[in-house]
């Protein structure tokens, strides 16, 4: 299948069990921590005609917070990516539901974001899918 941040696979079969540290850890391992490598990746990505146009990432953060009101998610480098629901009527809205997360739980973990690229500002932006833990899940949306 063409695209390279969002491999399709096909499963035939699966065996459900719970999710262990080990497997938050490995969640952690694999997010992208440096958003400007990041951004380069996403934006090459677009480029491809047949790669996902909103594909989604893990992002390793250091804090989501809001800056004039609007909400971003920063690296540790003080790199940002703003996070909205625009442009994704299909789906329910998330961000303002990061009001509601923990305060422990939007420092030093893992973002599910889905990207898209805001072709007016020439700007990615990120919506928040979920907030891995070292411990759980917190789901933003469906």
């Amino acid at each position: 299948y063409p695209g390279d941040l969002n491999a399709r696979c096909r499963w035939d079969e699966m065996i459900s069990r719970p999710a262990t540290s080990e497997d938050f850890q490995k969640v952690r391992k694999v997010a992208a921590a440096d958003f400007a490598a990041l951004a380069k990746t996403v934006k090459n990505n677009l480029k491809g005609p047949l790669s996902e146009k909103q594909p989604v990432c893990l992002l390793r953060f250091h804090t989501i917070g809001l800056i004039q009101g609007v909400f971003v998610i920063e690296d540790k480098s003080g790199n940002r990516f703003v996070l909205t629901d625009r442009g994704m009527a299909e789906e329910p809205s998330s961000v303002e539901l990061l009001r509601l997360v923990p305060a422990d739980a939007i420092k030093d973990h893992v973002l599910v974001g889905r990207f898209r690229h805001d072709l007016d500002r020439c700007q990615l932006e990120v919506k928040p899918l979920s907030i891995v833990t070292d411990s759980e899940v917190i789901r933003l949306t469906l």
